[in-house]
């Protein structure tokens, strides 16, 4: 209970009701402390809505953030298997209600840049463009732990690659080099 939504809206109250000796306004009158009560509930009814309110703001939704995801479809298939932070789903939200999308390179920059990837990007002529990127999730092959077939060194952004590729313009190919 806030004291002080409760002291306003007792004061609202106690300005509609009709003035006479029947409803007395005094802080000891027993009328007083009925009104009291009331405006707690009316105090508690108002800083609900606010904290129910501020979930319509994806930067500050907590208990309504999976309805924000299942309404916009995410987590998106570039993500399945990754676990995201309440701050990382918060935007991957808003990115999803403000995103324009675009073709230029610099697009795609500012897309990884929102995801905290630095990457530059390079067109090789007919259509077909390279994205590079720091080298990330680098594996060796590993004797006594791998099997024949297994790759002797892994490395990429599995998420990025899916994301740019999912977003890249449908007539091009893109090429993703780690360095």
């Amino acid at each position: 209970m806030d004291v002080k939504r409760t002291s306003v809206w007792l004061r609202i109250i106690q300005a509609l009701q009709p003035p006479g000796a029947a409803l007395p306004t005094s802080p000891a009158a027993n009328f007083t402390k009925l009104l009291e009560a009331a405006a707690a509930m009316l105090g508690d009814s108002e800083q609900q809505f606010d904290e129910w309110f501020a979930q319509y703001d994806p930067l500050q939704a907590t208990t309504m953030l999976t309805d924000w995801e299942r309404l916009l479809g995410l987590p998106d298939c570039c993500d399945a298997g990754t676990t995201r932070t309440l701050p990382q789903r918060r935007l991957d939200v808003l990115e999803k209600l403000t995103m324009l999308g675009g073709q230029s390179r610099q697009f795609f920059i500012d897309l990884m840049a929102r995801r905290g990837i630095v990457i530059t990007i390079d067109e090789l002529g007919n259509y077909v463009w390279r994205v590079n990127a720091p080298m990330v999730n680098e594996h060796f092959f590993e004797v006594g732990t791998a099997v024949a077939g297994d790759p002797l060194r892994t490395w990429g952004d599995s998420s990025m690659e899916c994301r740019i590729g999912r977003l890249k313009p449908a007539h091009t190919r893109v090429l993703f080099g780690y360095a």
